[in-house]
Formats: structure tokens, C-alpha cells, sequence
């Protein structure tokens, strides 16, 4: 850690979503803003800190957020290192979240590292109710315990973010002195620093390195009804020679942001959120030379397999094989979906490449990318039968196409499943009446969109 200025002794410091602390247009959010300045607050009081002890050093908070691809800023590495507890807020986002998990991680990092000092140094505070959190929560939350009898009734059930929204200003004020209470009492002794921490951008996600770390380490591939396999599309930071920004990836292809600058959120986070949701493990399956042989596989064992791509890919020569392989996939258990940011710049520029064909041309880098993405994948989108979603324009409208396709898919599987097991009967395949117009396919569920 470089040198500078004395330590600052924080009491605490809060990981928590951005995104559930911003309003529309990144103002952020009235509930937050009140549960921040209650804590500090309160937490200044129940320590006996001295008047004179400004706010900014009771509790650390990044106000400023961290611009995505940008350097961590040294002042969030000091302040993950010198806060004497983590207070994070739970909820959807905060677990969907690359930079919380990375906060998380290092505190994890400095329990482990000072066994039975600061046991009790991750406080946990439900903003979202119990039911809106994934399932399962990532296995390094496996021994916390979220909520407690003094925390009170209505926040265990219904989390801050009510108490809040709905004015229970009695349950509010109750929970704030009993949080306050334990923060103080966690922090009475001083948890040290992490060792050979290095920089913060490559320390892994508490909340995503098990996916990972298995498909690294060569894992055997789950297979069969109950799992999902995810294909990332997406290459490293260094693969994309011809983007001028390439914030948007990191040294794994999990690690693609497809909705920057919207969204912070990586794609190896979102999308397993979205297959828990639907009752199946995800896991990773690699993009290799026999791609198309494991898809063969994952079919034969009734397994799932959702391929994400980023389009900015075909650009990038070395993705072609995987294209090809992709595109002779004949397979009911795939689904594809390309999400598309319409806020990145770089797809409104003219494309250089059309530029050389026809120097009078005004095709954008979109338009481009969008005609060679549908050339590359032509037989699946025009044959039908696999699951395919292009140009998908949020996350939320992500998380909504990735979850239709589960459930399309699931349904083909269980449907493949009967016709193996000799159970389908002629009820199965009616004969339709002379003159009866067949339902055309693009407007069959799990068409094309």
C-alpha cells in the first residue's frame, strides 16, 4: 500500500449495490441517503467517539462510486483495510455485483488470515426481504446468519428497504440501535489489514470464484435435468484489438460487462443468478475446439446449455471456429442470446470496414456488427430450432429473455424426454382439419425475437 497520511481507524465500512442506491438518472436514493447518515450517526454515539471526529472517518462509503475499467482508487483500498467491520447490505444486486464480492473477499481474506480476531467482523443487514435473494447464496455466506430476534420481526421478513420505503418508523429506529449495538461491539477489537493484498482488480469475487476456480481446475461438468451449462461468448480485454474501449472485459470471459456503461454487473454474475432462480446449478462450460461435440453431449444427458454471445466477438478472427461451431448445432436443450448495449458509443461510429467497400457509406458499427453476427449464425436463426434472442437492450430485459428461454428449453427437455421413453400417444400430433392455416414458427414460443 503506498504511503501517505495516517490511518483513518473506520468503524465501518459499507459495501453495498450501487444500483440500489441510485435512483434514475444516478441521484442517489432518499432511503439510502437517511439509513447512511442514521448509521454513522448512531454508530458515533454507541462507540463514545469525541465530537470532534468528523462523519467521513466513523464510516467509509465510496460516495463517488468507481468509474468501470478505471485503476481502484487507493483511498477504497485503505478503506476496506482499515475499517474494523463490513457492513453489507443484502439484496439481489449486491450479490449480482463483481465489486462487492471483491469487498467481501478481502475481509474474508483478513478474518483468515487473524483466526479469532474479528470473528465477527462481516455484519450482514437484509436491504431486500429473504425471498428476493438468490438461491442458493454463494457458499462463503454458508455460516452467517442474516437475521437476528433483536433486530426485529418486520426487517427479518421484510428487510430495510421496507422499513424505509414504508415509514415503520418505530421497527426503523429499533433496528438502527440494535445494529448500531453490534457494529460497536464487533469492533471493539481492531481486525488487521490483509497481507500482499496487491490490486484490488485482481482479487476474485467471494461471491463468484466457485464457478470459476471448478472450471479451472477441470471439474467434471455437471449434467442432467437439474443443471444449466453457460457458454461465454466473450473474449479477454486483449482480444479486442479494434475497440477503442475496452472497459467492458476482463482477463476471463465471465468477467464481460454487456451493459456498460449502464450496468457494473459482469455476465458470470447476472446470468447464474437468473438459472438459480429457476431451481438449476449453473456451471460453466469452456469454449474449446470440440464445442460443438460437448453440446452433442449436454443433449444426451437432457442438460441445458445457454450460450451468451457478445457481438463485438465477431470481429475478432480467432472466434470464428466458435461460430461455426455454434451455428451446426441442430440441438433442443440450446438457447442463444446476444445482449446489445445501445448505449455504447463505439456502435453509433461509422464502420471503417464499410468505409473501404463504399467510401460514400453511412453504416454504423452496429449495423455492421448486427449483419455479420446473423451471417455467422444464419442456420440457427432462420432453422428455428434452437432458442435464439438477438439484440437484447438491458439487463432487465437480459434477465427476462434468459429466464423465457429456461423455461422453453426445460419444456423441450421434458418433451424430448416422453418421446424417449415411448410415452407420447396420437393426441400428441393432431391432424389438423383441411384448410386449417399452420401457426407460423417465428411466432411459436421460444422463436425468434
Amino acid at each position: 500500500m503506498a504511503s501517505g497520511p495516517p490511518a483513518i481507524d473506520y468503524r465501518f465500512f459499507l459495501s453495498y449495490s450501487r444500483r440500489d442506491a441510485k435512483e434514475q438518472g444516478h441521484k442517489e436514493n432518499a432511503w439510502f441517503a437517511r439509513f447512511r447518515e442514521n448509521l454513522i450517526r448512531d454508530v458515533a454515539r454507541e462507540a463514545k467517539l469525541p465530537a470532534h471526529v468528523p462523519e467521513d472517518q466513523v464510516g467509509f462509503y465510496d460516495r463517488q462510486g468507481i468509474d468501470l475499467g478505471d485503476p481502484w482508487r487507493t483511498a477504497l483500498v485503505d478503506g476496506l483495510q482499515q475499517s474494523r467491520v463490513l457492513v453489507c447490505l443484502y439484496s439481489q444486486n449486491y450479490f449480482a455485483s463483481e465489486y462487492c464480492g471483491k469487498e467481501f473477499e478481502v475481509f474474508l481474506r483478513r478474518q483468515a488470515e487473524n483466526p479469532g480476531v474479528g470473528a465477527k467482523a462481516i455484519i450482514p443487514v437484509l436491504w431486500d426481504a429473504p425471498t428476493k435473494l438468490p438461491e442458493p447464496l454463494p457458499d462463503c455466506l454458508a455460516e452467517a446468519q442474516f437475521t437476528h430476534k433483536s433486530l426485529g420481526d418486520t426487517y427479518a421478513e421484510k428487510g430495510l428497504f421496507h422499513l424505509l420505503r414504508m415509514q415503520k418508523e418505530v421497527e426503523y429506529q429499533a433496528f438502527l440501535e440494535a445494529i448500531a449495538e453490534k457494529i460497536t461491539k464487533a469492533g471493539a477489537v481492531v481486525l488487521p489489514p490483509a497481507k500482499n493484498l496487491g490490486p484490488l482488480d485482481k482479487v476474485v469475487s467471494a461471491f463468484h470464484r466457485t464457478t470459476t476456480a471448478a472450471a479451472a481446475a477441470g471439474s467434471p461438468t455437471p449434467k442432467g435435468v437439474k443443471a444449466a451449462l453457460m457458454v461465454y461468448v466473450a473474449g479477454a480485454d486483449t482480444d479486442y484489438t479494434r475497440r477503442t474501449n475496452r472497459s467492458a472485459y476482463g482477463a476471463e470471459s465471465y468477467e464481460w460487462q454487456p451493459y456498460r456503461p449502464d450496468s457494473e454487473e459482469i455476465v458470470g454474475a447476472v446470468a447464474p443468478n437468473v438459472v438459480s432462480s429457476r431451481g438449476l446449478f449453473p456451471a460453466v462450460l469452456p469454449v474449446t475446439a470440440d464445442l460443438s461435440t460437448k453440446l452433442q453431449e449436454a443433449e444426451d444427458k437432457n442438460t441445458m446449455v445457454m450460450i451468451l454471445v457478445d457481438p463485438w466477438t465477431v470481429e475478432i478472427a480467432t472466434f470464428g471456429q466458435v461460430f461455426d461451431s455454434v451455428d451446426r448445432i441442430r440441438l433442443s436443450n440450446c438457447g442463444v442470446i446476444i445482449p446489445w448495449s445501445p448505449n455504447d458509443p463505439e456502435l453509433s461510429e461509422i464502420d471503417p470496414d464499410e468505409m473501404k467497400v463504399d467510401p460514400k457509406t453511412t453504416k454504423t458499427r452496429g449495423a455492421a456488427l448486427h449483419g455479420r453476427l446473423l451471417a455467422k449464425l444464419s442456420h440457427i436463426w432462420t432453422a428455428k430450432d434452437v432458442v435464439f434472442v438477438k439484440q437484447v437492450p438491458s439487463e432487465e430485459k437480459f434477465k427476462q429473455a434468459l429466464g423465457d428461454a429456461i423455461d422453453e428449453i426445460r419444456k423441450r427437455i421434458s418433451e424430448r424426454g416422453r418421446l424417449l421413453r415411448g410415452e407420447a400417444s396420437s393426441d400428441d400430433f393432431p391432424t389438423l382439419p383441411p384448410g386449417t392455416a399452420s401457426v407460423p414458427a417465428s411466432s411459436a414460443p421460444g422463436g425468434n425475437s
